[in-house]
């Protein structure tokens, strides 16, 4: 066999290997990295965030633009009032979506510290002044009615079968999950938050594909093809 016939017969080889190896779903991937930079972007927030909730001369502006706020207890349970991501799990306006925010406290029973991103709360923006929400475009608040970004909703936009959750047995929530960040990085999940005791892992699926986000206590986030 001449140089050229071996040459020939690699190129046949690589070919093969080439088309006989999974494709790469770029859906779930471009899904995967927006996950994980929104799970940081709610970290940054939270450690950024100058807004402190101890007493009631901080809260003035905070109450101007939200004035269904609570704000003496808003000041009680300020430890309850983090940056989160909650992910839509099931079948509840947006499934495969995902929600940045600040759960707060109001005096009405049905929406005071609900753990859903609903009028009153303080839901984040993306860089062209959307709201981070996949949750309710009209029960929302004012500046976020029908404002959500598409980005969040990862079924609809980008056609992911479905979202997992894996976590401790402490986060444990029906149909929905959510991570916290303190002014440290720490990490914390369940609708009352707890320092989260180990691993949380958010599974997107398409195609028989998947991709994960892993979020560690200390709060470190990682993106992994295989599970956590």
């Amino acid at each position: 066999m001449n140089l050229l016939e071996l040459l020939l017969v690699f190129s046949l080889i690589a070919l093969t290997l080439v088309f006989s190896l999974p494709s790469q779903n770029q859906s779930l991937l471009i899904a995967q990295r927006t996950l994980l930079h929104q799970i940081q972007n709610a970290q940054i927030l939270a450690l950024t965030d100058e807004r402190h909730f101890t007493h009631t001369a901080q809260l003035d502006s905070v109450y101007a633009l939200y004035p269904s706020i609570n704000v003496r207890k808003l000041i009680a349970y300020a430890k309850n009032a983090l940056w989160q991501v909650q992910f839509h799990i099931g079948k509840v306006y947006a499934t495969s979506s995902f929600s940045l925010y600040i759960d707060t406290p109001r005096d009405a029973i049905s929406t005071d510290f609900d753990s859903r991103p609903m009028a009153g709360d303080i839901i984040a923006m993306d860089s062209t002044r959307q709201c981070i929400s996949g949750y309710n475009n009209t029960n929302t608040s004012f500046d976020c009615k029908n404002n959500l970004s598409i980005n969040a909703r990862l079924s609809e936009n980008l056609g992911i079968e479905s979202m997992e959750i894996f976590s401790p047995s402490v986060c444990g929530e029906r149909e929905s999950g959510r991570v916290y960040f303190d002014h440290l990085g720490f990490v914390y999940c369940a609708k009352i938050p707890l320092l989260l005791p180990n691993l949380y892992e958010v599974r997107l699926n398409n195609k028989s594909q998947r991709k994960s986000v892993c979020i560690l206590p200390q709060g470190k986030i990682l993106g992994k093809s295989n599970g956590c």
